[in-house]
């Protein structure tokens, strides 16, 4: 009689991870587009230069959720926003203008579609590249409002055609969506926050006494100057000298943005401005986190 065999459970499928980089994958989407919208599979990827050929002038700003977090921006700029836009624009209405004249509102318009259509197509480019479903919220598209928080990567990407033409955009991520790719792509190495259980924090506090406390409690009257910051901008010299009364700043904030809550020139929290008696307020929203403010701190060593 045979022996019987018993049968052995199938092995667990190896966990599969992206195929393919977060920014690579950007960069194709952004091509296809490009493709698409031309309508000419001429165009290529050109090689980017580490910094960028002029000002960025417009910015569109994403906030990730799903399978990813944090903050994004695509920067376009100044020299090539009218030819972004025109992609979107029929033949006979994207007429060519000044490099640096501001965008007219079907120019916006249309810049705010092709940013849309980055958008599904990086989603879309994500999701088939093993990195599953990511949310990416449109927030803004305008004039170009204050840069993600420091510590983040700057992606420069450059777009040529045989014939001369060249469309470059730059994408920026801030320090929390760099550290969440990283835990996409490298998911063995990460490793959980170095901050100790609350426990640990308690029978340390216990050990030092009350020492810490004490001297603590001797900078608590110290007096801080507390400021609301709605936005700010760059001016050349002679622009400032030529203002005079009526004079319109706009600034690099949306109407929509949260306000920055400064204390001592440091950010450490955003929110709503509110009206208590007459007077200006700020309902938070958020507070800076820990790692935020470390991450600021190397930046500025």
């Amino acid at each position: 009689m045979a022996d019987e065999i018993e049968p052995q459970p199938a092995p667990e499928p190896a966990a599969v991870g992206p195929s393919k980089g977060y920014a690579e994958i950007w960069a194709e989407a952004v091509l296809q587009v490009i493709q698409e919208l031309s309508g000419d599979r001429a165009w290529m990827a050109g090689e980017a230069s580490p910094e960028p050929a002029a000002a960025a002038e417009i910015c569109a700003h994403l906030e990730l959720g799903a399978g990813l977090a944090g903050k994004q921006q695509i920067k376009f700029h100044r020299a090539t926003t009218h030819a972004w836009a025109n992609l979107a624009l029929p033949e006979n209405q994207g007429a060519s203008r000044r490099k640096n004249a501001p965008l007219d509102d079907a120019e916006e318009g249309a810049l705010t579609e092709v940013v849309k259509r980055l958008i599904a197509a990086a989603t879309a480019g994500l999701q088939t590249s093993g990195w599953g479903a990511v949310a990416m919220q449109l927030r803004h598209v305008g004039p170009l409002r204050r840069t993600v928080e420091p510590g983040g990567d700057v992606v420069p990407l450059r777009f040529v055609h045989p014939r001369g033409g060249m469309l470059e955009l730059e994408l920026g991520f801030d320090v929390e969506l760099h550290r969440s790719l990283e835990r996409r792509l490298h998911p063995e190495a990460s490793e959980p926050d170095n901050e100790p259980a609350p426990e640990a924090v308690a029978d340390a506090r216990d050990a030092r006494g009350s020492g810490g406390s004490a001297k603590l409690d001797l900078l608590l009257d110290v007096e801080l100057d507390v400021t609301l910051r709605f936005g700010g901008r760059q001016m050349l010299l002679h622009d400032v000298l030529e203002l005079a009364p009526g004079s319109v700043l706009e600034l690099d904030r949306h109407i929509d943005d949260p306000v920055e809550l400064l204390v001592g020139g440091k950010i450490v929290a955003w929110g709503d401005v509110v009206v208590v008696d007459g007077n200006y307020g700020l309902r938070i929203s958020r507070l800076v986190h820990r790692r935020e403010r470390m991450a600021a701190l190397e930046m500025a060593r």
